[in-house]
């Protein structure tokens, strides 16, 4: 006889959520660079024989790597890899199955100070018409990064230059330091 608790019932609900979200791709735990590069080619064998047209996959693969870059750079839970930090987050990549569009969606703790700024970016991207989104990304690509910025400081920009809706998010306080980041891009 089994008893049944815990995990093994989550487990189960989790699976069912997969499923009936048409979720083909899921990953929670710690961000490294060869788990992004494993993870990456792993993604890109399953795009190339898979039903999506071309330009879609490109785009799916485009923003994964931005998010996953994301999660390891700028995630406030942090664990060391090989002397690396590593950020802690999910990722899952699923169909929307009423109209044949894609998504891509991350979560993540970040530090409450950067809530304000990273709300602020997000909502003046989605104010942006597309012609207005490309002339900013190449004004953009022309500045130095900000100073708090792991990278050129473009990805927002790339992702809501490929999404075909405004970027989604939801930012949930944990405590008195972290929210828990949730960001969804559709293409």
């Amino acid at each position: 006889m089994v008893i049944e608790r815990g995990i093994i019932n989550e487990f189960q609900d989790l699976k069912e959520t997969v499923e009936k979200e048409s979720i083909f791709l899921y990953f929670s735990g710690t961000i490294s660079q060869d788990a992004l590069i494993g993870i990456g080619k792993s993604l890109r064998s399953n795009l190339r024989f898979s039903h999506i047209k071309q330009d879609q996959a490109i785009k799916i693969f485009s923003v994964f790597i931005e998010l996953m870059q994301n999660i390891k750079n700028y995630s406030s839970e942090i664990i060391k890899v090989d002397n690396k930090s590593c950020g802690v987050g999910s990722i899952a990549i699923g169909e929307l199955k009423d109209n044949k569009q894609f998504f891509v969606i991350c979560g993540n703790p970040i530090l409450n100070n950067k809530v304000t700024k990273l709300e602020n970016r997000i909502n003046r991207l989605n104010s942006m018409s597309k012609d207005e989104l490309k002339q900013f990304y190449r004004q953009e690509r022309q500045r130095e990064p900000d100073p708090d910025s792991k990278g050129a400081g473009i990805g927002f920009i790339e992702m809501a230059r490929k999404s075909s809706e405004l970027l989604e998010y939801k930012i949930t306080p944990i405590d008195d330091e972290n929210s828990f980041f949730t960001l969804k891009v559709t293409v």
